[in-house]
């Protein structure tokens, strides 16, 4: 009889990550911040899981935070990086039974051998995450209730979740609260989307344009967006159509 090779019964290691932003800009000191932290934590023997949850109103750039971030540490976990977004398109909450039996699917656990409630699924990953270095994203989470079945039981792994409003009950979490992007830093962004000779030659419709969009990241980015294909109009132009 022919032995399986190596690389057939090996767990299947989990590259799950959605790509980061081109013009992630003005974290740079939180993003080091948490990145030591997730790299000490990552090699931490008997202490519990890291947790950071990162809050901030709609668009102020969380995700945009977070992916970075994810992207940076994944050599500190080897056995794979896994994400879910945990609040659905119609807005409501993602329940934590279909994620973690997603997570499990992910992990090799065959789709027929799924135990049936959610505590015994949450016991289920806890054992698979067991030994392991898996760092786990969550996105846009609703409720505390979602992202306790999904917190690893060991030191080794870590978490990273990300919310509209401060998550209260996630005991020994590391919180991080965002606030709007300083002027130079919205500059920065809207040069990497429209080039920095279209704001150089408008300095002062550039200024005005990132306080028309509250310094929030997205919303900046969608007007910079808007610009960029569309390479005849001024700075100026976009600011009266927002008007």
């Amino acid at each position: 009889l022919n032995k399986p090779d190596a690389a057939s019964v090996m767990d299947p290691v989990p590259r799950q990550l959605p790509a980061a932003v081109s013009d992630f800009v003005g974290r740079d000191e939180i993003a080091g911040e948490l990145c030591a932290r997730l790299t000490d934590a990552s090699g931490t023997q008997g202490r519990s899981v890291e947790v950071i949850i990162i809050s901030g109103a709609g668009g102020i750039g969380k995700t945009a935070l977070a992916l970075p971030v994810a992207h940076q540490v994944r050599e500190s976990f080897p056995d794979g990086q896994l994400y879910a977004r945990l609040r659905g398109v119609d807005g409501r909450p993602v329940r934590p039974k279909q994620v973690l039996e997603e997570f499990l699917r992910s992990l090799g656990v065959s789709p027929t051998a799924l135990p049936e409630g959610l505590g015994e699924l949450s016991a289920e990953y806890r054992s698979r995450l067991s030994g392991s270095r898996i760092l786990v994203v969550l996105d846009d989470v609703v409720t505390t209730d979602q992202i306790e079945p999904l917190v690893p039981g060991e030191a080794g792994c870590a978490v990273i979740a990300t919310r509209r409003r401060a998550l209260a009950g996630v005991p020994g979490a590391r919180r991080i609260e965002l606030d709007v992007l300083n002027l130079d830093a919205s500059l920065t962004m809207l040069s990497r989307v429209i080039g920095p000779e279209r704001v150089h030659s408008e300095p002062h419709a550039a200024q005005r344009l990132a306080e028309a969009c509250a310094r929030l990241p997205l919303a900046l980015r969608i007007a910079a967006s808007k610009l960029s294909v569309r390479p005849h109009w001024t700075i100026d132009r976009m600011l009266d159509r927002l008007s």
